[in-house]
């Protein structure tokens, strides 16, 4: 699937669909150029990425329906539709769009959500996460959300927070032992992860 091929289209306005990894081809290849060059592109794309993360990591337990959705696209077509400044951070109706596909990729994929772990804040799981300890990682700019996702889910890590103004996320492991694992695990990911740092726990 490929996102809006317009000439006019921006790089910002197609961060959305690069961060959904639903851009293909040459729109892709551009894009991911763009981002690679320009820091406030890298951090939007990353903001994005992150709230696309969050939502189809947290645990579902109904389905919001059609009503929700369409809901989500009248809110996401209404703040589009107003003219703002361009500004670093993603706009409300870039916020709403992600929603949109999440929801649409979480019904879409519900038979399988039992088969590994659940990637979750860890103010929203069910269980504290105040102890152990914690890694901060930098993610590559063309890294999508799909690698990132699966790299978490194969090291049993969940977000704490991110991505911070440099682009960074805290990420918790379960224990020494599985930080130790996760450290290794994702300095050798290179296509992936750019830095690593492993932090103390309590």
């Amino acid at each position: 699937m490929t996102g809006p091929n317009s000439e006019d289209d921006e790089p910002q306005d197609l961060l959305v669909f690069l961060a959904n990894d639903t851009l293909e081809g040459e729109e892709r290849r551009v894009l991911e150029q763009a981002v690679a060059a320009n820091p406030e592109l890298r951090a939007e794309l990353a903001a994005l990425t992150a709230a696309r993360i969050q939502m189809q990591g947290t645990e579902v337990e109904t389905s919001p329906g059609e009503f929700g959705l369409a809901r989500l696209m009248r809110d996401a077509n209404a703040n589009r539709s107003v003219t703002q400044p361009k500004a670093t951070k993603p706009g409300l109706w870039k916020i709403a769009a992600i929603a949109a596909m999440a929801l649409l990729a979480v019904q879409a994929t519900l038979p399988y959500l039992n088969t590994g772990p659940d990637v979750e804040l860890a103010d929203g799981g069910p269980e504290s996460l105040d102890t152990g300890p914690t890694l901060t990682v930098a993610f590559a700019a063309t890294a999508t959300e799909k690698e990132i996702r699966a790299l978490l889910l194969e090291l049993d890590l969940t977000i704490v927070s991110g991505p911070s103004a440099l682009g960074l996320y805290t990420l918790a492991a379960k224990d020494e032992g599985a930080a130790a694992r996760a450290l290794d695990r994702l300095n050798a990911a290179t296509g992936i992860v750019e830095s690593v740092e492993v932090e103390g726990g309590d």
